[in-house]
């Protein structure tokens, strides 16, 4: 886990979670696997969210393995 992340799956009602949870005016960094950047940002783009700031490149992984924090319960 990702202190202050949100994990909203691809596959779940993507864009209802979002739209639900997350103010479109809200800076994103996206944390999604290898390959589901664009189609993340097309999928955003298209309910209204477009301050997309970036993505972890090789998603969670990559952050954990190059030291990124993580929080647990």
């Amino acid at each position: 886990m990702i202190d202050g992340a949100l994990n909203i799956g691809f596959s779940t009602p993507f864009a209802t979670f979002v739209g639900t949870l997350i103010k479109p005016s809200r800076r994103l960094v996206l944390v999604v696997d290898a390959g589901k950047e664009e189609i993340t940002v097309v999928r955003l783009a298209r309910i209204g969210y477009q301050n997309v700031a970036g993505y972890i490149d090789g998603g969670f992984e990559a952050y954990k393995n190059n030291g990124g924090q993580c929080g647990s319960f």
